[in-house]
């Protein structure tokens, strides 16, 4: 995930088990969390509290930390069967997951882990990747969607289906949703309200691509 404020990236290592983040020009990098991680699936960095969140398959926990790692805490550990994807919803309060357990879903709680919902857990199989923009937006890579809904689940609609569509991480920027395919190791775009102009941006990435984050050339942009 990014963090818009400073131009910073943070990713997972899962062969060091390890947090880490780096400027965009390469000038800086630290690890921020190295220890008590089990398997991380999914981060999210909550840009306006100076948090970052991440989802931990090992441990079945959803954890919080300053962008630094202090003041580390568990958010949610019960009732979570494989958490996997997550996003924030700085302004609104929010965190939205996916599940890929038992009984896949989709959920959402406030971001002290309180007043959690599910919001999909029809017609839903194996969901990877989240993101949000004035609506929130999923893949399912076993039944090979891209979906969107409102915050709550409601009016939920299929922008993509079928082949060739084999999304794993998911991100939206302006007026597109890009994700990263297992099938065609690649990176595509499409339009994010009816799936139209899909474009494939990369292509023949030598290992299968995970988890993906749409950048603004001009950083001012996004604040």
């Amino acid at each position: 995930d990014q963090g818009h404020q400073n131009d910073t990236i943070y990713w997972v290592d899962m062969g060091l088990s390890t947090i880490s983040r780096a400027k965009r020009d390469q000038t800086w990098r630290e690890d921020v969390v190295t220890n008590g991680i089990g398997r991380v699936e999914g981060i999210a960095v909550d840009w306006i509290a100076g948090n970052i969140y991440w989802t931990d398959q090992g441990f079945d926990v959803i954890e919080v930390a300053r962008l630094n790692g202090s003041f580390r805490y568990v958010v949610i550990s019960q009732g979570l069967d494989k958490p996997r994807a997550i996003t924030v919803h700085p302004e609104k309060g929010y965190l939205f997951w996916t599940e890929w357990g038992q009984y896949p879903r989709i959920e959402r709680s406030r971001l002290d882990g309180s007043q959690r919902a599910v919001l999909v857990n029809v017609s839903i199989s194996w969901p990877n990747g989240i993101s949000i923009d004035y609506e929130l937006y999923f893949s399912d890579a076993t039944l090979d969607k891209i979906e969107r809904c409102e915050y709550d689940g409601s009016r939920r609609y299929v922008i993509l289906s079928d082949d060739p569509v084999h999304p794993f991480g998911l991100a939206v920027y302006g007026d597109y949703i890009f994700w990263t395919d297992w099938v065609r190791r690649a990176v595509l775009r499409a339009d994010k309200f009816v799936g139209g102009n899909m474009k494939v941006l990369r292509a023949d990435i030598p290992q299968q691509p995970m988890g993906i984050v749409a950048v603004a050339n001009d950083t001012n942009s996004c604040e």
